[in-house]
């Protein structure tokens, strides 16, 4: 979606939405906005999709590429103090074991956006998907979202290719720390299962 002088979940995060939990916007039933306070500009969203993947994988995958770069911007979101710069991954999931919280805030974030999802009396649509139903209905989400109707074929011949699928473990420490890390996330595992359920229902409703 576009405002009138920046694209609204930049591809390089200048505007930082994707980041940021629902606490952060001014919101009614039929809109959400935030403004930029570099550029003065306001976002404007009337619709929302709010992509909900292994937490885990989150946290490996984006430490592997970013180091902290993206936890820190999701610690930012939850007014979280910052890791140091030396922390390492073997120290973020043992203070996440030590504390039985997610001292990242990935259960925060997707928690709060679905509950803003619940809300609709305060809130504009919002949609919680999983990348198994967003890619094998990338048409009817695009469509849903707003994008042009001259640029839906793009998102036509989108599926989900289970090859890929990530089931990632933690890939450091023991199996106590493993474990200890697993039932902090296990909100969010349990809300991937609960809509990757719900997608497969319909699914059947409508090819029975």
């Amino acid at each position: 979606m576009e405002s009138s002088s920046f694209c609204i979940n930049d591809d390089a995060d200048r505007d930082g939405f994707k980041h940021l939990p629902p606490t952060w916007y001014d919101h009614n039933s039929t809109h959400v906005w935030r403004e930029m306070k570099r550029t003065n500009v306001v976002g404007h969203m009337h619709r929302v999709i709010v992509i909900v993947g292994d937490p885990i994988h989150t946290i490996e995958s984006t430490y592997r590429r970013f180091g902290l770069k993206h936890i820190d911007k999701l610690m930012h979101g939850a007014s979280l103090q910052k890791y140091p710069r030396d922390t390492t991954l073997l120290d973020i999931y043992q203070d996440i074991a030590d504390t039985g919280t997610d001292t990242t805030s990935i259960v925060n974030y997707v928690t709060s956006w679905r509950d803003a999802s619940l809300d609709t009396a305060n809130w504009p649509d919002i949609l919680l998907v999983t990348e198994h139903m967003l890619l094998n209905s990338a048409l009817q989400y695009a469509r849903w979202i707003g994008v042009d109707e001259g640029d839906l074929h793009n998102f036509a011949d989108m599926s989900f290719d289970p090859s890929l699928q990530h089931e990632t473990t933690v890939s450091v420490g023991n199996e106590d720390l493993a474990y200890k890390v697993m039932e902090v996330f296990k909100p969010v595992f349990e809300l991937i299962y609960s809509l990757n359920n719900d997608e497969l229902e319909t699914e059947e409703e409508v090819t029975t």
